[in-house]
């Protein structure tokens, strides 16, 4: 299991063994700012640094619950297996309703291939997928590839639960429901591959005048479409509702619209209310290096 800094880069992030996450979760550190809380990495990665592009494999599950199941229903339901949970650091705070995460280990290591049938979000489905369906109430966020959770923080109202049980296997899933999600997964890469080699032939034959317009084009579709995604309290919200993940999305999308750094940092923090930026920084530096690798 890897862990980093919040606002450090993937490359700083460190591998550690699972048994300091566990003496964490039973005797929490404390923070004044959530912020100041690590994340942490259920992924094994190559060349030490956390991020999709270098997850090869992964040997548990993270998830993360807000203002959905209760803490009691989630023990009584899975109880079969064996997991360990803990309160967020919004627990009881912002209300009087249960926000947690529960590490889940899995009986093997599975690779990135055999992960991502069951953690890819299908537009048919409304976003959910195979383990989001299996696991009642949970944010679909947290199954994004390389997504990182907040490690435990004690914030006066901190609780935690160590269940005893089987490791969970995906062949737990009910194969009714892995059956539907994959065939949809299968249609989904076949209609986008086409999508992509149609839009290549389409700007490969564009003059360079055309190919500037083109973009531009491009990134006013797409400011205009995370305008409407863009449904977040920033005044409010920290790291959960997928807000990372819808960050980390849009950078990705801005780029491939050939927009330069500062004027997608200004994009996003036009967008989040000037709120984030060392965090929206550091998210489109990731973005630039990868796509440089």
């Amino acid at each position: 299991m890897f862990v980093r800094n919040f606002y450090e880069t993937a490359e700083t992030a460190k591998n550690i063994d699972f048994k300091y996450i566990v003496n964490q979760i039973i005797n929490p550190n404390q923070y004044s700012d959530k912020n100041e809380i690590p994340l942490i990495f259920a992924y094994n990665f190559k060349n030490n640094t956390a991020n999709k592009e270098n997850a090869i494999s992964l040997s548990y599950l993270i998830l993360d619950f807000e203002k959905s199941i209760s803490i009691e229903d989630f023990i009584e339901k899975y109880k079969e297996f064996k997991f360990y949970l803990y309160t967020s650091f919004s627990h009881k705070i912002k209300d009087y309703s249960d926000r947690f995460r529960v590490i889940i280990p899995l009986d093997r290591d599975y690779t990135i291939e055999e992960y991502s049938d069951y953690c890819v979000k299908l537009k048919m489905e409304r976003g959910h997928c195979i383990l989001s369906k299996y696991f009642e109430g949970v944010d679909k966020s947290c199954f994004g590839i390389g997504f990182g959770q907040k490690a435990p923080g004690d914030n006066g109202f901190y609780e935690y639960h160590i269940n005893e049980g089987k490791l969970f296997s995906f062949s737990d899933i009910s194969q009714k429901l892995v059956n539907r999600f994959k065939s949809a997964i299968a249609i989904d890469k076949s209609v986008a591959g086409m999508k992509a080699k149609k839009e290549y032939r389409s700007i490969s034959t564009l003059t360079d005048s055309n190919k500037i317009k083109y973009y531009k084009e491009k990134l006013e579709r797409t400011v205009f479409q995370l305008e409407k995604e863009n449904n977040f309290n920033w005044n409010k919200t920290g790291t959960g509702q997928g807000t990372d993940q819808w960050l980390f999305s849009a950078a990705i999308r801005l780029m491939k619209c050939k927009a330069e750094k500062t004027e997608i940092v200004n994009i996003l923090l036009r967008m989040t209310k000037g709120k984030r930026k060392r965090e929206i920084e550091h998210k489109v530096e990731d973005v630039f290096k990868k796509a440089m690798e």
